[in-house]
C-alpha cells in the first residue's frame, strides 16, 4: 500500500522489561486493567495466533494459513483480542494488550503506516481509544 501518515493515536504503549514479568506482575501495569495476552507463531503446518483474556477466561486461536508471517499473526491476535475484550460501544474501560513483538508495537505507535493490517489495527484501536484507555504492552 502507499505509505500513509496519520498523527492521530488514541492509544499508548507501556514498555515493560523481562525482569518485570519474571518477578510476577510488573509494577508499571495497573492490576485493575482488563488484560489481553496475545501471541503468534509459525510452524511447517502453518501460521496461527492465540488470545487469552485474564478477566473472562476467554481463549481463542486462529489458523491463518501457510502464507501469513509471524508479525502478521501477532497483529491479528492483537486485533482479535481487542475486539473480544472491548466490543464496540464499551465506555470507560482500561485495557492492556500484551504483545511480545517489539517491532509490531513500534509499527502501531508510528505515525507512518505501510501495511494494511497495521492500518486496520490502528483504526480499531483508535476507535476503542475514543471512550476507553488502551495500552499496548
Amino acid at each position: 500500500m502507499t505509505p500513509m501518515v496519520n498523527f492521530t493515536r488514541l492509544f499508548d504503549a507501556i514498555w515493560v522489561n523481562r525482569e518485570g514479568w519474571l518477578n510476577g506482575w510488573p509494577i508499571e501495569l495497573p492490576m485493575s486493567s482488563k488484560v489481553v495476552f496475545t501471541d503468534g507463531s509459525k510452524t511447517p503446518e502453518g501460521t496461527g495466533d492465540g488470545v487469552y483474556i485474564r478477566e473472562t477466561g476467554y481463549t481463542g486461536s486462529f489458523h491463518l494459513g501457510n502464507i501469513a508471517s509471524v508479525p502478521q499473526a501477532e497483529l491479528f491476535a492483537a486485533l482479535m483480542g481487542a475486539k473480544e475484550a472491548l466490543p464496540v460501544g464499551t465506555y470507560g474501560e482500561e485495557i492492556l494488550i500484551c504483545l511480545d513483538n517489539l517491532g509490531m508495537i513500534k509499527a502501531l505507535m508510528s505515525p507512518i503506516t505501510t501495511s494494511k493490517l497495521v492500518r486496520v489495527c490502528k483504526e480499531y484501536l483508535n476507535s476503542l481509544g475514543q471512550n476507553n484507555r488502551i495500552n499496548l504492552v
